[in-house]
Formats: structure tokens, sequence, C-alpha cells
């Protein structure tokens, strides 16, 4: 243990009152490589190069001028990005964030496969920062309120909730992927009982 931390290591799962265990998996492999701070500062420009590419195909019902534009706004606001800090998991949460979003966008578009990517990158997203199931909820909140307006979901459906199921698919594994979340933050974090 005492070698893992003279190597500039830190726990990934379990920390202190908080559930992040896929947070800094990216950090952790590179510090057990190296501790040459340019090729992390390259590694760290390298992953927000991915969060604007992964954005620019997100905002594709926008013309490539306007995209670039947003694209070049965010990028000078320094409250998004920033580089000389020391919390950068917040890069890993945009970059699942993100490709969760794109993935639903395929399975929107009639394929199926970009649900799984969905729940894959979902899960990815919740395991880096518990406070990303809030994000997560209030897309499922309106997605169901959604439905119910449009008549999607009424209460004979409840009666049959594994045919419901099947019918909104997105929906259920927004579902499950918030539960798995919760269940597992609450199973993990420490209890106070003496």
């Amino acid at each position: 243990r005492d070698l893992v931390r003279s190597r500039g290591l830190g726990d990934v799962y379990k920390r202190q009152a908080r559930m992040c265990p896929v947070s800094f998996f990216d950090l952790n492999a590179l510090y057990a490589i190296t501790h040459n701070f340019y090729i992390i500062s390259a590694y760290i420009m390298l992953k927000q190069a991915l969060i604007l590419w992964l954005l620019y195909c997100f905002l594709n019902f926008l013309s490539p001028a306007k995209r670039l534009f947003t694209l070049g706004t965010i990028q000078l606001v320094p409250a998004v990005f920033w580089l000389n800090g020391i919390i950068f998991p917040e890069q890993n949460i945009l970059i699942f964030i993100l490709a969760s979003l794109l993935c639903l966008k395929r399975f929107s578009a009639g394929k199926r496969s970009g649900l799984w990517g969905f729940g894959a990158f979902t899960l990815l997203a919740v395991y880096s920062k518990e406070t990303t199931v809030l994000f997560y909820g209030g897309i499922l909140i309106f997605a169901v309120l959604y439905d119910v307006y449009k008549e999607k979901i009424n209460l004979s459906d409840f009666l049959h909730p594994f045919r419901l199921a099947g019918r909104l698919p997105v929906e259920t594994m927004l579902f499950l992927c918030c539960l798995s979340s919760v269940s597992y933050t609450h199973l993990t974090l420490p209890t106070n009982r003496e």
C-alpha cells in the first residue's frame, strides 16, 4: 500500500463519504506510468479536445458556423474548462455524459446498439460522481412526464410493468442505472452506528 502511495496513486473506489469508483481511473493509470507534467498536461488537453469533438457531434442540429462559435465560447469560459486545476474527473463525466447522449440520439434514429451504449456510458457517468444521478434522474422524470402527457403511459399500464418496460426502453434503462447507482451508494457509504 505504501509503495502504491509513493508512486502518486490514490484510492479509486471508496473515498470518505463519497462514491466515485470510476473517477480517477485514467489518471491513476497515467501516474503509474509517468510523473512528467508535460505528458499529463498533454493528456488532459487531449481529453478536452475529445469533449469538444463530442459536443460538436452532439450539436449537429446547428449549422457548422454556430457549432464552432458555441464551442469557441465554451472553450473561453474558464469555469467550464480548467487546465491548471487539480480536479480532472469532471472531464471524464462530461465525456461519459456526451457519449451517452450521442448513443441516445443513435438509438432514437433506429439503431438498437445505441441503447446499450447509452446504458454503459450512463453507468460510467454515475459511477464517476454520485451527483450525476440527479442529471439522469431529471431526464428520467422529464421522459416519464412527457410519456404521460402523450398518453403513452396510463394507469392500466402499471398492471403490466414488463410490457411497459418493453415499450419504453430508454426510461427503463435510465431507471435501472439510477437505481443501481443509488443502491451502490447506499450500501458502500460508511455508517456511524456504534
